[in-house]
């Protein structure tokens, strides 16, 4: 029986194939961005990099995302809410449901009001961290019981069922500015940041962060871009950061050495397997 492969193991055998499917799917794709082409591919390889801290390879391929994708940044201000087009016009890759495979535990179900579960729902500390002239305030709506939710999921291909962006344009531009700034180019990671902003009905920094402040910018922004996308959680593990929860939570802080941090291995599979180390704490 084999032992767990490590965590570079993995990078490496998702790396090879990214890398293989980059000269197979150029110019050889269905026209949509609802089948893989090279832009889905680059853009794969520029978020492996990023968790890898390959930060060179994370800017190249996050460049090559943004320079070949079928779907470009889109104006706030023309657009309220994207997610309700379909494709999101910033999609690179986009999973694809029809009517008939709504489900119930969908993400319009755990993030809108009833009939939904109405589970999942924006916290102060992330509403807070949008200015008020900010576009992306349009994506939360407050429910008549006064609680606050997020509209990127409101059922746009039918009850239940919506388009799943699993690559943005947008997500390639916070890419490039984290890279950027790990590759001591503040100048250049803040032109990155400023860039989106644009496109979110906001100006330039009036004094540009720079230093740590610069980072904590990086990931307020990608908190205030990325929000319900499912990028926060893995953005705080790989960074080593704490998890903070809200105040009423009877667990405000989660330290990133937690042992909550990794969940369980089957019991089962332990068992079985010899070679297989359950995981600490557990």
């Amino acid at each position: 029986m084999r032992p767990r492969s490590s965590v570079i193991e993995g990078y490496e055998q998702v790396e090879r194939d990214f890398l293989a499917a980059i000269p197979l799917l150029e110019n050889n794709d269905r026209g949509t961005v609802f089948f893989a082409d090279a832009a889905a591919a680059h853009a794969g390889l520029a978020r492996l990099y990023l968790y890898w801290e390959r930060w060179s390879d994370a800017l190249n391929h996050a460049q090559q995302a943004v320079n070949v994708a079928k779907g470009s940044l889109a104006d706030f201000s023309e657009h309220d809410n994207i997610f309700d087009m379909l494709p999101n016009p910033e999609s690179i890759f986009e999973l694809s449901f029809d009517e008939t495979h709504g489900s119930s535990g969908s993400l319009n179900a755990v993030t809108n009001p009833p009939p939904g579960w109405f589970d999942a729902l924006p916290s102060a500390e992330l509403l807070e961290l949008y200015e008020e002239n900010d576009l992306r305030n349009n994506l939360f709506r407050v429910h008549t019981d006064g609680y606050p939710f997020i509209i990127k999921y409101s059922g746009t291909v039918g009850p239940n069922t919506d388009h799943i962006p699993v690559f943005r344009v947008a997500e390639m531009i916070l890419i490039q500015a984290e890279a950027q700034y790990e590759l001591n180019n503040e100048a250049a990671a803040v032109a990155a940041l400023e860039l989106l902003r644009s496109y979110r009905g906001l100006g330039a920094y009036a004094n540009p962060p720079s230093g740590n402040a610069l980072l904590m910018e990086i990931y307020d922004e990608r908190r205030r871009e990325l929000a319900f996308e499912g990028h926060r959680w893995f953005d705080l593990k790989r960074r080593g950061m704490d998890v903070h929860k809200p105040e009423v939570n009877l667990n405000s802080l989660v330290p990133f050495d937690d042992v909550r941090i990794l969940a369980p291995l089957s019991d089962t599979q332990v068992e079985n397997n010899p070679n297989l180390d359950q995981n600490p704490g557990y």
